[in-house]
């Protein structure tokens, strides 16, 4: 994943104009894997060996069976795909992001115990 290139379909704005994307396919960009259970309202993600459960319009969120809250809620936008604010997937799955441009974020994936770099993305929305 080093230097990588992913590609992440649309970008979209929340309130405060505060960017969200598709929480599937920016977590799965970054190799983890992601299932949006759209009957129950439950998305849950595995990224670097931790797993997240999201609650659809919830800003809580439960990982490894600990409950975090987020600054925006899960929504369901664009044929009713989870989305997620950027800034609290990078709070939440430890990555650092940095904006390009509007639609191009860098993203600096460092380990848990933040002594070495582990792999850097530039996520482009299209």
């Amino acid at each position: 994943m080093f230097g990588d290139t992913t590609y992440v379909k649309r970008l979209w704005f929340l309130k405060d104009l505060e960017p969200a994307c598709n929480a599937i396919s920016l977590v799965e960009s970054l190799g983890g894997e992601a299932d949006h259970n759209k009957e129950l309202g439950i998305l849950e993600c595995i990224i670097e060996g931790r797993t997240f459960r999201f609650s659809d319009f919830s800003n809580e969120v439960e990982c490894n069976g600990i409950t975090k809250n987020m600054r925006f809620a899960l929504r369901r936008m664009q044929g009713d795909l989870p989305y997620l604010a950027i800034v609290d997937m990078s709070d939440l799955f430890g990555f650092n992001m940095k904006t390009k441009s509007k639609k191009r974020f860098y993203v600096c994936y460092e380990d848990f115990n933040k002594e070495k770099l582990v792999s850097e993305i530039d996520i482009i929305f299209k």
